[in-house]
């Protein structure tokens, strides 16, 4: 019997004879990683000591949607193996060394546990060394069992069982384990490698995570999307089931969204985190979200030095983003060259964007004007207002707001019958400078209207006047 040491150089030098990368064309490499099944449809699978790498044409799916599926066109998936570690409690698919280490080759230190080569009291392996060790295929030791091979009371050895209970197809660990393939695991069952409670294997090699990048191309509801050069990630996604989605660019017509971190694709919606580019028009801090046949979101769009928060929703096979700006009452102000003022009730500027147009409007809910002259009650002497209809402006930067005015209807002349009455009394009276004085008396005191401005139709105003 070798030594321990032996045992240990010869898997040292079984592991440096597979150490080199290995490259071939595959069309049925599949991997289960994070909750996702990874599978290579066309392409080549590289395989390396830490990492395995596919490349080529890529599907993606959660283990809890099987009839789902995301293609990665131009793919490069990275697929690490966790080959190498040390320290106590350390686990790795190579080489562990440490107490209680977990080596899928070799795993050195008490209750060290491997797939080729354990080494250390309590050892469980294929080949096992140590005090109590179990090994599937040799065990070496005090209180060591082995068989053809069963290790553990009760255990059965079909091909392989571990523990007390288990049952072993091929290969089973754990209490009451079932080995299709390989199973470990209290009450696993598996038909490829199933690990863990209760677990269920589907004939896939099971990894900790998985990230690469390519072309996204998948289906929400009825369309169908691409997100081109994007780098998809297992963790970290923003939900259950969801895969992180980082750069790249989704295309939706004459509009362009960027792909941020916080964007996930998941069995129900695909949500993009960035900024949003409609030709010349930008919209930041946007989130835009398919879902089933429809679209939503939004972001903000700035405008004449204003922000203006965007909705987003379908305009056929495009993006339509709607958002408006409402102002104050604006004060009373001259127009300009006429004896009259004017104000605008509740401004609104509304903004349409439909592809690379952006089609700009402007309402209020009243226009009212009045004469700079007032009545002896310092009520003006006519006015008027009218609600305007929505009128469409010019595109920033240029956007004159074309403001309409309301006629100014000439008043009645209600004074006119007792400044009559008073005049009619002074010529009776009075002469010369007395009789002047009291006529401006009743004229002040009973005035007639003052002539009554003809107003133009409209008005130009900039955006920053009606909304300071």
């Amino acid at each position: 019997m070798r030594s321990e040491r032996g045992c240990v150089a010869a898997a040292l030098l079984a592991l440096a004879s597979v150490g080199a990368a290995r490259v071939a064309w595959a069309d049925a490499f599949e991997a289960e990683a994070a909750g996702f099944h990874v599978r290579l449809e066309s392409g080549a699978l590289t395989q390396g000591v830490e990492f395995d790498t596919i490349t080529g044409t890529v599907s993606i799916w959660p283990v809890a949607s099987p009839f789902l599926r995301w293609t990665l066109r131009n793919a490069r998936v990275v697929l690490p193996k966790g080959l190498a570690a040390s320290g106590a409690g350390s686990k790795a698919a190579g080489i562990a060394v440490g107490p209680g280490a977990l080596g899928g080759v070799v795993a050195v230190g008490e209750g060290a546990k491997a797939g080729a080569v354990a080494v250390g009291p309590g050892a469980t392996g294929p080949v096992a060394v140590g005090e109590g060790a179990k090994g599937s295929v040799v065990s070496v030791g005090p209180g060591s069992t082995g068989g053809a091979v069963s290790v553990g009371e009760g255990s059965r050895g079909g091909g392989v069982a571990v523990g007390t209970g288990a049952t072993g197809g091929v290969v089973g660990a754990g209490d009451g384990a079932t080995g299709g393939a390989v199973a470990v695991g209290h009450n696993a069952r598996s038909v490829g490698i199933a690990a863990g409670q209760g677990a269920t294997g589907t004939a896939v090699t099971i990894r900790s995570s998985f990230e690469g990048t390519g072309d996204l191309d998948v289906y929400v509801g009825p369309r169908r999307v691409v997100v081109g050069g994007v780098i998809v990630r297992s963790s970290a996604a923003a939900e259950l089931h969801a895969l992180a989605l980082s750069a790249g660019k989704f295309v939706l017509g004459a509009c362009a969204h960027s792909v941020e971190n916080g964007s996930f694709l998941s069995p129900a919606h695909l949500t993009l985190v960035g900024s949003l580019r409609c030709g010349s028009w930008a919209v930041a801090a946007s989130t835009l979200t398919l879902e089933g046949g429809g679209i939503s979101g939004g972001g903000t769009l700035t405008a004449w030095g204003k922000s203006f928060a965007m909705a987003y929703g379908a305009s056929g096979d495009g993006l339509r983003a709607q958002g408006a700006l409402e102002g104050a009452d604006t004060p009373w102000n001259r127009i300009p060259g006429f004896e009259a003022e004017f104000r605008i009730e509740r401004p609104r500027l509304e903004l349409v964007l439909v592809g690379a147009v952006l089609t700009p409007s402007f309402g209020a809910s009243r226009i009212a004007a009045r004469t700079i002259a007032k009545r002896p009650d310092s009520s003006p002497w006519s006015s008027s207002s009218l609600s305007p209809g929505v009128v469409v402006i010019p595109a920033p930067p240029a956007g004159p707001i074309s403001v309409p005015y309301p006629n100014l209807a000439p008043p009645a002349d209600v004074e006119k019958g007792a400044r009559d009455a008073c005049e009619s009394g002074a010529r009776k009276t009075l002469a010369g400078q007395a009789l002047q004085h009291a006529l401006d008396v009743c004229r002040s005191g009973h005035p007639a209207p003052p002539a009554v401005p003809n107003l133009p139709r409209t008005g130009s105003l900039s955006v920053g006047e009606v909304f300071p």
